[in-house]
């Protein structure tokens, strides 16, 4: 069997590391949920946001690339006096089917 140079089995620690990564590489999609209804103007600075108002509070749900713009955002709802309930990711998996 010919294998490349360099090649070497994969390991449960190299299969660990290679997942981590491609989590790392990959955007995940987050749902932060803040106090009190965002009026449109509020809503407007986070266009690139699925913002959702609900009395007493507004979910912002996204796609982030890394958790500095995770950050970046909970920064800016600090900045703007915006008190923060929770932040959790969302599942991306499709949902099974009964």
């Amino acid at each position: 069997m010919n294998r490349p140079a360099g090649w070497r089995p994969l390991t449960r620690a190299d299969a660990t590391v290679q997942a981590m990564e491609e989590q790392i590489n990959d955007h995940v999609r987050y749902r932060v949920v803040v106090r009190g209804r965002l009026g449109e103007h509020l809503a407007g600075v986070f266009d690139h946001l699925e913002v959702d108002p609900r009395p007493g509070q507004t979910t912002l749900t996204g796609n982030f690339t890394d958790q500095a713009q995770l950050h970046g955002l909970l920064d800016q709802l600090r900045d703007l006096g915006i008190h923060l309930i929770s932040v959790n990711p969302v599942d991306q998996a499709p949902a099974p089917h009964s």
